[in-house]
């Protein structure tokens, strides 16, 4: 089953070091996405980890879902990034320049006024329970996760601030 890449990707069903590796083949080969024009995007996202071929997997396969990406190789890149620009939700790997710099890009997002929503992935076992006390909405394992969970879960956080979004009162001056 193809999930990179409008669905032609037949090697990147799980996101591991096999299927990484496909990547790399795969883009060489590839015919370059062209987003048709008038589509509204969805949202921004940010995506930080030091893996660039994870990085372009996923890209590629949330930009096919109508989201704008960007995506930086490093936690110093990502906070660089988070005070540059305004993002709805921020995916970031927590092993980067050191074993925690994820935590960095965790709080510099909860210390943005536009209060971008983080998902974390990392090779690590991490308690979920743990993540969500500082403020992560949702903690994926490399290694076993499919894209389309992934997918699925980025758009389910897009709803919710959508939903919350139309509730908070408006001003009028």
């Amino acid at each position: 089953m193809c999930l990179c890449a409008e669905q032609r990707f037949d090697s990147c069903r799980y996101l591991h070091s096999e299927a990484r590796s496909a990547i790399v083949s795969y883009q060489r080969h590839r015919v370059p996405y062209s987003k048709p024009t008038g589509v509204r995007m969805k949202g921004r996202v940010l995506m930080a980890d030091d893996e660039p071929s994870l990085l372009k997997c996923l890209a590629t396969f949330l930009e096919g879902e109508n989201f704008e990406v960007r995506t930086v190789c490093s936690a110093a890149s990502a906070i660089a990034a988070l005070d540059s620009g305004e993002f709805d939700v921020v995916i970031t790997d927590m092993a980067m320049e050191t074993q925690t710099a994820g935590y960095d890009v965790v709080r510099a997002a909860q210390s943005q006024s536009y209060e971008p929503e983080v998902v974390v992935f990392t090779s690590f076992h991490i308690a979920a329970a743990e993540w969500r006390k500082r403020g992560v909405k949702k903690l994926f394992t490399k290694g076993d996760v499919e894209i389309s969970a992934v997918s699925n879960a980025i758009n389910r956080i897009f709803d919710e601030r959508i939903r919350r979004r139309a509730l908070l009162p408006t001003c009028i001056n």
